[in-house]
């Protein structure tokens, strides 16, 4: 991720808060998140601190 302009995460709500044994990416190193559903408002200020866009449809 450190090499690319922009880092892209595609994802369905059904991963959203879910914590696992690992991770790929921190939330603020993310330029834009696609997802079927609204972002959670308590990642509001951290998508906005990082610039972040969601898209949702």
């Amino acid at each position: 991720m450190d090499l690319s302009k922009e880092s892209v995460a595609v994802l369905d709500h059904s991963k959203i808060g879910v914590r696992n044994l690992y991770k790929i990416i921190d939330l603020n190193e993310i330029n834009i998140i696609i997802c079927d559903e609204k972002y959670p408002l308590e990642w509001w200020k951290t998508l906005e601190n990082n610039n972040a866009e969601w898209i949702y449809k």
